[in-house]
């Protein structure tokens, strides 16, 4: 039963009407939202969220369901200061990473996820906020749940294109170099600026995180690839994080319990897949269940 009692029709007019009316696009991704928080979200949850557009729909939500005591006692964990600050503004509590040892719900947007195996690529988005990969990957840790947030062409049978990684500052070049060693003839490496474009050295205001953290992009030519082969992602992800000075990079094996995908071109307009394996669609007709 979800948390308002309504079937999801109901539901999906109760969010026009919480988060405002608009078109296409937008309409489909406040309907995801509410989705997603009936779904997912009890009295008591603690519920991680980041940055985007979906996270700030359920941002909204979340406050309308508190304020009408359809939820109690819910916290937020952000795993952005963008995040916290949003929590704040809607004055909802908050909990840190250090006072939570578990985590009901994490709604994730992912650029690009492998549905076979729940693996997928997350960070690559620049502006206008870098992103916080650590706290995303210490509340993955402690997810029941992990809901990916992503458009239909990001899915893949295959992962590929770039992948962050955060690195120490101080030694950037020796580590970089490594990474390029390990991924010569399979990838380039490029050094972010704090906005915009540059070379492939960050240009003259390479990012520097408050932790003193660069990120540099694996830029892969075609899908992520270790030594000219197609490997399992965990060996690529043992081999960055054996490289000193490391801190963590996108690529989170194995984490994401459900998939949200949001349409604006055709009759779906939400794709939810749990982890046992069943897809629920939602169109003109309401969600139906598949296999």
């Amino acid at each position: 039963m979800p948390l308002s009692g309504k079937s999801p029709g109901d539901r999906l007019e109760s969010a026009a009407a919480s988060l405002g009316d608009g078109p296409g696009e937008d309409a489909a991704t406040r309907a995801a939202a509410v989705h997603v928080v009936d779904k997912y979200v009890r009295s008591g949850s603690v519920v991680a969220l980041g940055t985007g557009q979906v996270t700030g729909n359920i941002f909204d939500y979340l406050k309308d369901c508190v304020d009408v005591k359809l939820l109690k006692d819910i916290k937020i964990l952000p795993t952005s200061d963008v995040a916290a600050s949003e929590a704040a503004f809607h004055g909802l509590p908050q909990t840190s990473i250090g006072e939570t040892d578990e985590v009901d719900v994490l709604f994730q947007e992912v650029d690009e996820i492998d549905t076979a195996s729940g693996t997928f690529i997350s960070g690559r988005q620049a502006e206008p906020h870098q992103p916080q990969l650590m706290k995303a990957r210490l509340a993955a840790k402690r997810a029941k749940e992990v809901v990916a947030l992503l458009q239909t062409e990001t899915k893949a049978e295959r992962l590929g294109g770039w992948l962050p990684v955060v690195i120490e500052g101080d030694n950037w070049e020796d580590i970089a170099e490594e990474i390029d060693t390990i991924f010569l003839g399979d990838a380039e490496i490029w050094r972010r600026p704090t906005e915009g474009t540059a070379n492939p050295r960050g240009g003259n205001n390479p990012y520097l995180s408050p932790e003193g953290h660069n990120i540099i992009d694996i830029r892969f030519d075609g899908t992520l690839k270790l030594y000219g082969e197609e490997v399992e992602y965990e060996k690529i992800s043992n081999e960055i994080m054996a490289v000193a000075g490391v801190v963590t990079h996108g690529l989170f094996l194995n984490t994401a319990t459900a998939t949200l995908t949001i349409k604006s071109d055709g009759p779906v307009v939400e794709t939810l897949v749990n982890k046992h394996g069943f897809s629920f669609l939602w169109d003109a007709g309401g969600f139906s269940m598949s296999e």
